[in-house]
This record gives C-alpha cells, sequence and structure tokens, in this order.
C-alpha cells in the first residue's frame, strides 16, 4: 500500500527540542541514539472515581460546589452553574446570556492549567467566542489558518506579526463586534442554512505549526527580513487542546448534547485533522451518536514522488520532511492512529493530514475515531504546487507541465476514496490570475458547477451535516475548470 505522507498543501513549521505530549498524544521527537521517537504520557492520568472529592484532578474540567455564571466568562449576565457529574465542565443551562454575546478569550490568563497556550513570541494564544441567540446545541469550533514555517526547512523571515503574535489582538473577556464574516458563519439563514444560529469558536492562528506542536522550549529563529535571532515556541497543539477544555469548561460544550462541526481552512484544516483525537476523546458519546463532523478545507493530498520535483527543491522524499517536520514542532500525534498506520506500513506520515482511510472511513466497523468528514480542495491549487517549485501554467516548460499532470494524478489518487468532497481543478494560468485555495469563500459556496443539478457547495455542507448514519448517501463533487472566487482568508 502506498504511504500516505505530508500534506500536500501546506507544509509549515519552526525549531527546538518538544516537550512532553497532554494527555493520550504522543510527541514526535527528534530522536537521538537509544531513543524512542514517540512517548506516551498517560501515567499522569488521575483514576476517574476521584471525580466528587472536591478537587480538580486529572483530566477533571471542574470539580466542587456551583460557581456564579459572571466568574466562568463575560457571555453570562447572572446565574449558577453547578459541576457536572462527570467532572467534564460546568452545566451553563441556567446562566443567563449577557448583552455582549460575544467574547475575547485568552486561557492562558484564566487559569494556569492553559499556561502553554501561547503563540510563537510567547504571548497568550487568543480565541473568539460567539453564543448563539437563542441558546442552540449546535457549535462551529474553526481553526484559522495561514500557512507554516520552522526557520529550518522553510524560513520564518517575513512573515505577518499577526501569524506569531497575539499582542494585536483584543484582551481576554473584551467584547467583539462579530466573529467573521460569511459562509460557515453568517448569520443570515439563506447565506449559512445549517449553522446560522449556531455557537461559534474560532481559534486564531499565531503558532506557525500547523497547530500541531508541543515544542515550549524558546528556539532561535530568524523572524525579521534584516536578520537576527527571535526566541519562539511552537505549541499549537496546546493551543486546540485549551481551545476544547475552555468550551467544555465555561459555554456549555458538552458531550450529551452538543452537535459539532470541528472545521479549518488551510493550516487549519490541518489542525483540525490532527487534533481530532483530542475532540473525539472528549465527546466519545457525540462521536458514537454521529453528532461530530470535521470540514477540512485546502488541505488535504497525499505523497508527491516525481523526478526533479520535491519539497522546497531539498530532494528529500516527503516522509523525510515530515519526521524533520514533526522533531521540529514536536508534533502531537494520535497513538491509536499511529498503531493503525504502523500496521499498515504507512509509518509516521500515515497520521498526517491526507490519512482519510484513518479519520473519516465510513465503513463498519468505523477505523479510528469514525467521525465523518468532508474535504473541500482545489487540486490545481497553486500554493502547494509552489512548494514543490512546479511554476504557473504560463511559465511552464514541457517538464514542468508533465510535474503539473503528475501533480493532479497523485491528489486524485489521494482523494479516491473520498467519501464526502468538493474538488474543482481550477488552475492559475497566469500571474494577473488569483489562485483558488480556500473554498469557504462567498463566491464559491454560491457556485454552481455544471453536471451537479444545481448544487452548491452551500448544499453539500447542508446534506453533509445532516447525514447522521454511516449508511447515508456520501456525495462528491468532482469537477474541472474555473471556479468564481474572491481573496477569502482561510
Amino acid at each position: 500500500m502506498k504511504r500516505i505522507a505530508l500534506l500536500i498543501c501546506l507544509l509549515v513549521s519552526a525549531c527546538g527540542e518538544p516537550s512532553a505530549a497532554s494527555r493520550d498524544d504522543q510527541v514526535i521527537d527528534d530522536p537521538g541514539p537509544g531513543d524512542d521517537a514517540a512517548s506516551d504520557d498517560n501515567d499522569n492520568e488521575q483514576p476517574a472515581d476521584l471525580c466528587g472529592n472536591g478537587v480538580r484532578d486529572g483530566d477533571e474540567l471542574c470539580d466542587g460546589p456551583p460557581v456564579v455564571c459572571t466568574q466562568l466568562a463575560a457571555v453570562w449576565a447572572s446565574g449558577e452553574a453547578p459541576c457536572r457529574a462527570d467532572c467534564t465542565g460546568y452545566d451553563v443551562a441556567d446562566c443567563v446570556r449577557s448583552a455582549q454575546g460575544t467574547e475575547s478569550v485568552r486561557p492562558a490568563e484564566r487559569d494556569a492549567r492553559w499556561g502553554e497556550a501561547r503563540c510563537n513570541d510567547g504571548t497568550t494564544f487568543q480565541m473568539e467566542v460567539a453564543m448563539a441567540d437563542p441558546p442552540s446545541s449546535v457549535w462551529v469550533i474553526y481553526l484559522e489558518g495561514g500557512g507554516r514555517c520552522d526557520g529550518v526547512i522553510q524560513s520564518c523571515r517575513g512573515r505577518p506579526a499577526r501569524l506569531v503574535s497575539s499582542s494585536g489582538e483584543p484582551s481576554d473577556r473584551a467584547p467583539l463586534q462579530r466573529v467573521r464574516d460569511g459562509t460557515l458563519f453568517s448569520r443570515d439563514p439563506l447565506v449559512n442554512p445549517e449553522f446560522h444560529a449556531a455557537n461559534l469558536a474560532v481559534g486564531n492562528y499565531c503558532s506557525s505549526d500547523l497547530w500541531s506542536g508541543t515544542n515550549t522550549t524558546p528556539q532561535p529563529i530568524q523572524w525579521s527580513k534584516e536578520g537576527g535571532s527571535t526566541a519562539w515556541v511552537f505549541a499549537g497543539h496546546y493551543n486546540v487542546q485549551a481551545m476544547f477544555e475552555v468550551l467544555l469548561t465555561a459555554y456549555g460544550l458538552d458531550d450529551a448534547t452538543s452537535e459539532v462541526l470541528f472545521a479549518g481552512g488551510s493550516a487549519g484544516a490541518a489542525g483540525a485533522q490532527l487534533n481530532i483525537d483530542q475532540l473525539a476523546s472528549r465527546l466519545p458519546t457525540a462521536v458514537t451518536e454521529a453528532r461530530v463532523a470535521m470540514l477540512a478545507n485546502a488541505a488535504f493530498g497525499g505523497e508527491f514522488d516525481y523526478p526533479g520535483y520535491s519539497y522546497g527543491g531539498l530532494g528529500l522524499p516527503d516522509a523525510q520532511v515530515f519526521d524533520a517536520i514533526a522533531g521540529i514542532y514536536g508534533t502531537a500525534l494520535d497513538p491509536k492512529c499511529l498503531a493503525l498506520a504502523d500496521a499498515r506500513g504507512l509509518g509516521l506520515g500515515g497520521c498526517t493530514p491526507g490519512a482519510l482511510s484513518y479519520l473519516a472511513t465510513t465503513a463498519a466497523p468505523p477505523v479510528g475515531w469514525g467521525v465523518r468528514t468532508l474535504i473541500a480542495k482545489n487540486r490545481l491549487d497553486q500554493g502547494p504546487m509552489d512548494d514543490y517549485l512546479i511554476p504557473i501554467v504560463a511559465e511552464c516548460t514541457e517538464t514542468d507541465l508533465g510535474a503539473r499532470a503528475a501533480w493532479l494524478e497523485s491528489v486524485d489518487e489521494a482523494l479516491v476514496n473520498v467519501p464526502w468532497l468538493y474538488a474543482p481543478a481550477d488552475p492559475q494560468e497566469t500571474e494577473e490570475d488569483t489562485n483558488l485555495h480556500g473554498l469557504l469563500d462567498p463566491l464559491v459556496w454560491a457556485y454552481t458547477p455544471p453536471g451537479f443539478g444545481g448544487a452548491t457547495l452551500r448544499d453539500l455542507v447542508s446534506a453533509f451535516w445532516h447525514a447522521r448514519l454511516p449508511s447515508a448517501r456520501t456525495y462528491r463533487m468532482v469537477f474541472e475548470g474555473p471556479v468564481p472566487h474572491g481573496q477569502s482568508p482561510d
């Protein structure tokens, strides 16, 4: 079986010696002689029967008497919230929503347990929450994109400040005008029929590591265009962990009733795939009852192997590049996935974005976590092709055109078993063209490609969201040609 390796649409990373991964995740280190490449941190977990002793132990998110709702978050005006019987967070059913309704959240500033949730420069990770009005059990949890870097394989020089720091973002508990606009975040039911009345949580990307890192040892990174070193950490995995836990603790996300779309764009889509185990382990009943789904926008693919074209022109196979990146970030990979990948001879690459056989297979019994997944990807996205030094169409030699054809074949092979798929093939012809990367663009959202009876990506997302049974019919919208689009952020 062909090894599924490094994500084909974004490589992006940074440097350092990783710290231990949290909970059940394994950290991929850069092993020294005689060292194991991964370690399990389960020894630190506390017995489940400690819940109810009045002391927060192990993975418990609360334990003890009720708290006033205003203590939990600024979106609550009054009320009292008891700790759930299983210590998985506070029951906010009696919390009264404040007029604010939205807020900025910096988990590390709320509780020391989330102290490792940091941006590259050490500033606290920041997320945004908007509560539904009236209250809803539906959640959209979204990871922002923005590429990657690591200072070794991919330079970090000139990386935008907002992608490495939260210093320009609102303070903790500050009100927000809105979380995001358009498509999945729109409050207009005609634009967003499934999620216009959902609770929204958006993680602002500032770790440069595909939301995967556990390396909290500051590393020297050349960031400024003028040169010189800056100390960075890579803590994206901890940022996602804090995001889930703060929503469970203070905002009403729960295993018994919540319906969750976990989504991301570009680097955020890679992050969603790399962190689905964290969400699934916190919401096991919701996963079993098919109340959890994942949408990966613009980050999915298989290994690319074509003579003369390699990532960054390094001349190395993708699997070797992935191993190096994972060591730099201290990438946390789900041991359940690693065991399955090892049994299939896939190695570490079997758990990178692109391992849909693990993430989303619907056959009974389900493989991996059994979370249904929709992939949205331009099969001729120029962004990842640039990483392999494949030029735009107008600048191609005959050899380059051969590489482009091989690229499309490779992506198609990776997508062949994806049950829920929106996959145009829209090439960037000239420098004047705008590359089609993220597909949660308002123009793409409402576009009706030929051959699908007038169906749109919006319609596909609706059908996907309602497909709660493994035996439900699936839809693949695969087509060629230009798609109208703007320049929406990931």
